[in-house]
């Protein structure tokens, strides 16, 4: 019940910034080795694919949308490599909501969690846009 309170309010929330200026909305999604963790039946990792699933399908057409994942390349082994891995799959264009939904699905748990540099990377993403910026963190 709260996934879907948290999601429902960030609906609402986004849907508030699109109607009264321009917004950007960019996923970064936590693809690190603690996303494999279960909770009850599912995994973390496909819990927060769901919730991505259920928002983009609510993004008004026009909103440029981005997906940023982190830790899902370089394995745990290489942990300086681990430490920095974040990947901006998608760049902020109109949703396409099957190729960013099969891109989400594709994705695997695999590094370590670089959730402040993953951060600061997609603060550079938004350089040179004139909107509302929203960074949707899924973890």
């Amino acid at each position: 019940m709260k996934k879907l309170l948290v999601v429902a309010s960030l609906l609402m929330t986004i849907n508030a910034f699109a109607q009264t200026a321009p917004v950007d909305i960019e996923f970064l999604l936590d693809a690190s080795g603690s996303m494999a963790a279960m909770v009850g039946n599912e995994s973390q990792m496909d819990i927060a694919k769901k919730s991505i699933t259920q928002t983009i399908a609510t993004i008004p057409p026009n909103v440029p949308v981005a997906l940023r994942v982190y830790a899902h390349r370089i394995p745990k082994s290489n942990k300086e490599g681990s430490c920095k891995d974040t990947e901006l799959l998608v760049p902020f264009k109109p949703l396409d909501v099957a190729t960013f939904s099969s891109l989400v699905d594709a994705i695997k748990p695999n590094g370590y969690t670089p959730i402040a540099y993953s951060l600061k990377t997609a603060a550079q993403d938004f350089v040179g846009k004139e909107s509302q910026y929203v960074i949707i963190l899924v973890s």
